[in-house]
């Protein structure tokens, strides 16, 4: 459907897959055209400033580009002059529309996607807390799963954390589309300051934080802010791209577009990459069953499913849970933590006791003190699970455990750490974003992912690699998100299973193995949502926001307000969570030397109820099978899904086609030894051979007469054996000829050979083609050369006509 047709309409809203919205909500004249002219919608950001907004539009008058759409986050803007090219707006969710455009509201949570449904919206975008600028507090991928089972009478699009992979699960899965903004700042075709661009392509992500509920980039030299930001005192640094004066809104996915940049370099490029992703992967999908039972992972590690139990703090430390876990198909692991002594020797032997012959493993912290992990460690080798699982180590931690035969997988929150790790030869990963419950990492789910997906596909065999993905996985959907997504590390022949916590606290068995109390799981099945703990920067911990969490917060800033150093404050506040999520889980309390049990009334107001964001989705209580059995059914919603049109590049090619190749060249005296050289990093150049010329006479570095050498080194071609007779030339014609000729058809006979043309013969029309220079058209003139020839080319010709009809 041409976009010049309304937009104030469901078909032709629907027909907008990829948006492009001009980075860090400044306007961008010229990136609006190139937008355009790469396929994509694009939408203009009027900025804060109305006369730079107002001038923007004035000049996208003046420029041919047919239809695009404006956004806006202020009120203010109600008297600038739209265009009729401006074919939608797009606002902050509860804005009210000053102008008579379409809206497409803005949403970060359930709540306000069904107001912008009620309102008439034409359509919504779900913007997770990972997207810069105004954000909510759920990450895109739990937002997705929860927006997009419910809002279907309206086009629905997805902003943040988007990147190749995710946007073909997110397409696949029921979204109209994709909105990029910050993930185009690098492209030559954005007005973004070179200055601020290298800034932004050595950026992972992590430099942005939400402040007043506005995720921007934070640097050393920010402007200071208020100890509580208000919106309206962030809101005056939102004026320019200096970072020393402004904050810019700037979403976690800055860290994907040096990916994108390095790997399609033009904007026409990218938004073909998009569509052939959209396409490929769930191609991919509905024919690998990337998670299914019996998978190539759940085979490695002896299991039916590829599908493992998160080790949890006071949680996963009940044999018996473990081991029921285990009899269902998956792995379940044990979580030793800080445990020491007897307790911890007695949960890793008593669950192998347990378990058998079943697969178990054992979740260590790999920046536990030394004494304690050397402890853990002997315990382990002397039951010897078949996995352990690091988390917060690293490679060197998991040798050990590998020499005694133990399956190790890392945890790796970070790109940067992956790129350190299989440089060390790991080869098993977790890869878990900060959905997940308990101590989170610092980036969602989405953005990590697309990252570690990257980088695992420039790896040369990445057959060897096994991967666990988790952070807001819990059921069918949500896996099958995964396997769409991975498709291509699965095509590759990495193993592919997803790792689950919060969903095992909503089984019978959590509750009747102990591994909870019954007050822990009907406190989660009333989850409405979930808070970050901080005790120090990149220190935090999601749990259920309950009386604890208020309470740990007004202690907090009780510390803070005090004057107190920050090192103190971490220490009174890691002081303070100690022995609260075994209150919430198991009822219980250390005192002195003496567990002591605690009255489910105070088990709320005590406890720390460590939980996931999924709590919110879950409100039933299922059995270890049919969770795994509701994790292995995500191959429906792949096969259900209505696999996109493919994309057809209007790129024109190149009207040549090679079909065969051949080279004679210093120290190769063929293809193979050329391509051998190569690989084994060969030198080829070497002193003048004695039968060239004599050194003694030539080589004379110093000298300025004339017929002598500066140098003795070049790269010199080895000796060639020609066989005249096989081209039907006289052996007595030979002197007569130019050796570089004789080279010449030799190589355009051994690259016929290698085209598979090895018995036909050529027109001498074409000889020249391939041989090039002027000897060639000599040696194509000759009887001998025509005589043998006469049909090569003729026949050769008219097969390339046929397979290339352009060439």
């Amino acid at each position: 459907m041409n976009l010049l047709l309304s937009f104030n309409n469901y078909h032709a809203m629907k027909n907008l897959t990829i948006i492009g919205l001009t980075p860090f909500e400044k306007p961008d004249v010229t990136l609006i055209t190139k937008l355009y002219e790469a396929g994509a919608f694009p939408v203009l950001s009027l900025g804060n400033e109305i006369t730079a907004a107002q001038e923007a539009l004035h000049q996208l008058d003046q420029i041919d580009v047919p239809s695009y759409g404006i956004y806006f986050s202020k009120d203010s803007f109600a008297s600038l002059q739209i265009s009729e090219k401006v074919k939608f707006a797009i606002l902050p969710s509860g804005m009210s529309n000053p102008f008579t455009l379409p809206a497409v509201y803005q949403i970060s949570s359930l709540e306000e996607a069904r107001q912008a449904e009620q309102s008439g919206a034409e359509g919504i975008i779900i913007k997770g807390n990972e997207a810069g600028g105004l954000v909510g507090y759920e990450s895109t991928f739990v937002l997705f799963q929860r927006v997009i089972k419910e809002i279907q009478s309206i086009p629905v699009w997805v902003q943040g954390g988007i990147g190749l992979h995710t946007a073909a699960a997110s397409k696949a899965l029921g979204a109209t589309g994709i909105v990029l903004d910050s993930q185009l700042a690098l492209f030559p075709e954005s007005s973004v300051p070179q200055d601020l661009k290298e800034v932004c392509s050595k950026l992972n992500g992590t430099e942005t934080k939400v402040i007043a509920n506005h995720r921007v980039l934070v640097r050393p030299n920010s402007p200071a802010l208020p100890e509580n930001p208000t919106a309206e005192d962030l809101g005056q640094y939102f004026t320019g791209l200096d970072l020393s004066t402004c904050y810019i809104p700037m979403g976690q996915d800055i860290s994907l577009a040096t990916d994108l940049y390095e790997d399609f370099k033009t904007l026409k490029k990218l938004i073909f990459g998009f569509k052939e992703a959209m396409y490929g992967h769930l191609k991919q999908a509905k024919a690998l069953k990337v998670i299914d039972k019996n998978n190539s992972l759940a085979r490695e590690l002896g299991l039916q499913y590829p599908i493992a139990q998160g080790p949890m703090t006071r949680v996963s430390d009940v044999p018996s849970f473990a081991n029921a876990v285990a009899e269902a198909g998956a792995l379940p692991f044990v979580a030793l933590s800080l445990l020491k002594g007897e307790s911890a020797k007695s949960l890793v032997m008593d669950t192998k006791k347990l378990a058998g012959e079943k697969t178990w493993g054992v979740g260590i912290l790999g920046f536990a003190p030394q004494e304690l992990r050397e402890e853990q460690t002997s315990y382990i080798l002397e039951a010897k699970p078949p996995v352990v699982l690091i988390a917060g180590g690293r490679p060197a931690q998991a040798k050990i455990f590998e020499k005694a035969g133990i399956q190790s997988f890392l945890h790796v929150p970070s790109p940067a750490l992956l790129d350190i790790f299989l440089k060390e030869g790991a080869k098993n990963f977790i890869f878990e974003g900060r959905e997940c419950g308990g101590h989170v990492g610092p980036l969602s789910s989405m953005v990590l992912w697309e990252k570690q997906i990257e980088r695992i596909l420039k790896e040369d065999h990445p057959e060897n690699i096994s991967v666990f993905f988790a952070g807001g996985i819990h059921n069918a959907f949500s896996a099958a998100f995964v396997s769409i997504m991975a498709a291509p590390l699965a095509a590759r022949g990495v193993k592919i299973g997803v790792l689950m916590g919060t969903a095992y606290l909503y089984t019978h068995e959590a509750v009747e193995t102990g591994a909870i109390q019954e007050e822990f799981q009907s406190q989660a099945m009333q989850a409405k949502d979930t808070v970050l703990l901080e005790t120090a920067p990149g220190h935090e911990t999601r749990c259920l926001n309950t009386a604890f969490a208020n309470h740990f917060n007004t202690e907090k800033a009780k510390l803070l307000a005090a004057g107190m150093d920050k090192k103190q404050v971490w220490e009174q506040l890691e002081k303070l969570n100690v022995g609260r999520l075994r209150i919430a889980a198991k009822g219980i309390e250390r005192q002195g030397d003496k567990l002591v049990s605690i009255p489910k009334d105070d088990q709320l107001d005590l406890g720390m109820y460590m939980i996931g964001q999924v709590a919110t989705m879950h409100n039933r209580v299922i059995s270890l099978a049919a969770l795994h059995q509701s994790v292995i059914d995500n191959d429906k919603h792949i096969q259900e899904a209505a696999l996109p049109e493919q994309p057809v590049s209007v790129e024109k090619s190149l009207d040549i086609a090679i079909v065969g190749m051949e080279c004679i060249f210093p120290g190769a005296k063929n293809l193979d030894e050329y391509w051998r050289n190569i690989i084994l990093g060969k030198d080829s150049v070497t002193e003048v051979p004695d039968e060239r010329w004599n050194k003694d006479l030539y080589y004379k570095p110093d000298s300025g007469e004339p017929d002598v050498s500066h140098s003795k080194w070049g790269g010199f071609i080895p000796k060639i054996d020609f066989d005249p007779l096989a081209f039907g030339i006289p052996p007595q014609s030979l002197a007569a000829i130019e050796p570089t000729q004789l080279l010449t058809l030799l190589v355009a006979k051994r690259a016929m050979e290698d085209a598979g043309y090895g018995e036909k013969h050529i027109n001498r029309d074409n000889i020249s083609v391939i041989i090039g220079a002027e000897g060639g058209n000599d040696l194509a003139n000759s009887y001998s050369f025509r005589g043998y020839y006469k049909q090569v080319f003729g026949e050769l010709h008219e097969e390339v006509k046929e397979a290339f009809p352009h060439t």
